[in-house]
């Protein structure tokens, strides 16, 4: 099959059963919504955390970011959290 083929029968099928794809482009387009408001509902959730353990004091903050899992700070005294 080339391409024209494939876009020949996609337009039949979308042609045919116009009910089902308005259903599945509807279903798609709420599922899309829904992972992107719950990834910003996350990430909102994240960052207010944070804010307030680093409201009670410079230290802490840094602490709770690295506890909710940004790990790119690597730990200030690194010397002394492998010694052990």
């Amino acid at each position: 099959m080339n391409l024209s083929d494939t876009l020949q029968f996609a337009s039949t099928s979308l042609n045919s059963s116009r009910s089902r794809s308005l259903l599945m482009i509807i279903a798609m387009s709420i599922g899309v919504a829904a992972v992107v408001i719950l990834t910003a509902l996350g990430e909102g959730a994240r960052l207010y955390v944070i804010n307030q353990f680093s409201s009670l004091g410079t230290n802490l903050g840094d602490r709770a970011s690295r506890a909710l899992g940004n790990r790119r700070h690597q730990p200030r005294h690194a010397d002394r959290t492998n010694a052990a």
